[in-house]
């Protein structure tokens, strides 16, 4: 499992997203996104924000794959999304040499990948906004 991941687990019954930073040998189930970044993202983790990503990520910060990828995580029993663009310290060099050399035991491990195949971008949208998960 990655080092971080987002906490997608409802906190007095509204919606809170938050960074984790797993401390030691802890385990739990994930969530894995895979999806086009299609370009320069609004909402990456950097060495100046992480303090503030892990007391909270605002919803209406999320571009809208995210923002779907957490909604469907949310109702899981996971509870738990890796996303590389909060997960990775963007403005780190080491820490993505370390966080991109797991990728593939990062996704193999997961629980679900959420597949945003036709979305061209963080932009695009997963859910059809028509369809209510329950």
């Amino acid at each position: 499992m990655t080092t971080r991941v987002l906490d997608v687990r409802p906190d007095d019954g509204s919606a809170i997203v938050r960074l984790h930073v797993r401390c030691g040998e802890q385990r739990h189930e994930y969530v894995t996104l895979s999806y086009c970044w299609g370009g320069l993202q609004n909402t990456t983790t950097t060495t100046e924000n992480i303090e503030t990503r892990i007391r909270d990520i605002p919803m209406d910060y999320l571009q809208q794959t995210i923002w779907d990828a957490v909604t469907i995580a949310s109702v899981s029993r996971n509870a738990i999304l890796m996303d590389q663009c909060f997960v990775i310290t963007q403005d780190n060099a080491a820490d993505k040499v370390v966080q991109i050399e797991a990728m593939g035991k990062i996704y193999k491990n997961s629980t679900i990948t959420i597949p945003a195949g036709s979305a061209p971008s963080s932009k695009g949208v997963l859910v059809d906004p028509y369809y209510r998960l329950s």
